[in-house]
């Protein structure tokens, strides 16, 4: 089950990392930085193995981790929500923090688009836990390609040759990921969310590396870090989203719902090959919309990020001022 459970993490980890920096262009080709992985990897499993031991794999609960790993990787690791590298200047910030990196690329990117939606979507696909519902599933089916439209909007054309040639790079690595786990499952399954669980010796290893990570990485660039009143802001939103995670996994422990609870080696992976398929074609035709249609389509995508930022961010500040249980489900799905 040790061989099954680590392929399963391997599948989410490329995955993740594939939405996260794959779709947003900042490494165009996963792969050809596999350190990369093991940043979001180490991550990854702290969360879900935290969740799975709970029994709290939901939409939100997934939504918030994603958030965790947005705060904790884009402050200390990347410096990103005090001075993003893409920005010179001290513009558009507000008590020292950036804008647009803790209120999009934290609670919107990271939350949604790279961990909430991508492992819903895995989760459910690969009969672990019944995420999402048949509606919701062909929502997220239709509705993610389209991050490539900010992307291929907000990004250098110079990128675009990267671009095309990751998107069937990035899904290479993720057929190898998921025939990897499949062939394992298939003579090992997992035979439910909880066994994703680590073992405490495996959890305690996984502490060690992550720890190790940050006191590496948090020296890098330390010429980025703020003045200590902005710096001990960051460090709230980063104690905050980890209550909050903490908060939404008490309120939604034991609501993990099977996908298939009476055939536990149902697996539906032509789910998320369909996927694939609408995500590899409609990205080159949007790309090719994107860049064609520069600077229009900079202006539109901006300025539909503006009520899609708002709405999201206000979920989630709803959701750590009013936490609450779940009502009890009567039909076993999560939102």
């Amino acid at each position: 089950m040790s061989k099954t459970r680590w392929a399963w993490y391997l599948l989410v980890t490329v995955i993740g990392t594939v939405c996260t920096e794959g779709q947003s262009w900042a490494t165009p080709i996963v792969l050809a930085d596999p350190f990369v992985l093991l940043v979001y990897g180490l991550h990854y499993l702290l969360i879900l193995d935290y969740l799975a031991r709970q029994q709290a794999l939901t939409l939100r609960t997934l939504a918030v981790g994603g958030l965790v790993v947005g705060f904790t990787t884009e402050s200390l690791l990347t410096k990103v929500i005090w001075n993003p590298g893409w920005e010179s200047g001290d513009g558009g910030r507000l008590l020292g923090l950036h804008v647009f990196a803790v209120g999009f690329v934290v609670m919107v990117w990271h939350t949604w688009l790279s961990m909430g939606l991508p492992f819903a979507l895995t989760l459910t696909c690969f009969g672990q836990s019944q995420v999402l519902s048949e509606q919701a599933l062909r929502r997220v089916l239709l509705a993610m390609p389209l991050v490539l439209w900010y992307s291929a909007s907000l990004q250098s054309p110079a990128l675009v040759p990267s671009a095309v040639l990751g998107i069937p790079l990035n899904l290479l690595a993720i057929a190898g990921a998921a025939w990897l786990y499949e062939r394992q499952a298939r003579r090992v399954p997992l035979l439910s969310p909880a066994d994703l669980a680590l073992t405490r010796r495996e959890r305690w290893i996984v502490w060690a590396l992550i720890l190790l990570l940050y006191a590496l990485l948090t020296p890098y660039n330390a010429e980025a870090l703020p003045a200590w009143g902005p710096f001990l802001l960051g460090m709230g939103w980063v104690v905050g989203s980890i209550w909050l995670l903490s908060a939404v996994a008490q309120a939604d422990r034991g609501y993990t719902a099977p996908a298939h609870a009476d055939d536990p080696l149902r697996y539906t992976p032509r789910r998320f090959w369909r996927y694939a398929l609408v995500y590899g074609g409609s990205g080159l035709v949007l790309i090719a919309l994107g860049m064609l249609t520069q600077p229009a389509s900079t202006f539109v995508t901006l300025v539909a990020l503006v009520p899609l930022t708002l709405v999201a961010d206000a979920y989630l500040l709803h959701l750590a001022w009013r936490m609450r249980p779940r009502p009890r489900l009567r039909s076993g799905v999560m939102g």
